[in-house]
């Protein structure tokens, strides 16, 4: 086993370090809220543009201070769909701007590619 070493430790190459099923799961969880929240109800025009919000009441409905100890799964999953609450649905069929409106579902799934091969943080 090859191992890598420097400031006084090692770390195994052959072991992910990581849960890869449980990384899977959380994935296909937040897929299923951005298909949800992030696409079908961006795309129904009989759902609001945007839940609009003073940026003070934001602050306080959005916990978004980052924590030394991290957050728990379904923290993590309630803060995706806090977020998505609450942006602006650029999807929606209501929302013009001068350089785009509407949801491409081709290149979003071109987008998902793209983030999905650029794994640097």
């Amino acid at each position: 086993m090859a191992e890598a070493s420097g400031a006084g430790y090692s770390i195994p190459l052959d072991d992910p370090g990581l849960d890869i099923a449980a990384g899977e799961e959380f994935l296909q969880e937040v897929f299923q809220i951005l298909l949800e929240e992030g696409v079908r109800k961006s795309t129904d025009v009989t759902q609001k543009v945007c839940d609009w919000k003073e940026p003070q009441e934001l602050r306080e409905l959005l916990d978004l201070e980052l924590r030394s100890d991290g957050e728990g799964r379904e923290q993590l999953l309630q803060r995706c769909r806090d977020v998505l609450r609450f942006s602006v649905r650029t999807g929606h069929p209501r929302f013009f701007n001068q350089l785009f409106s509407g949801l491409d579902h081709h290149a979003l799934a071109g987008r998902f590619l793209t983030e999905t091969l650029n794994t640097s943080p």
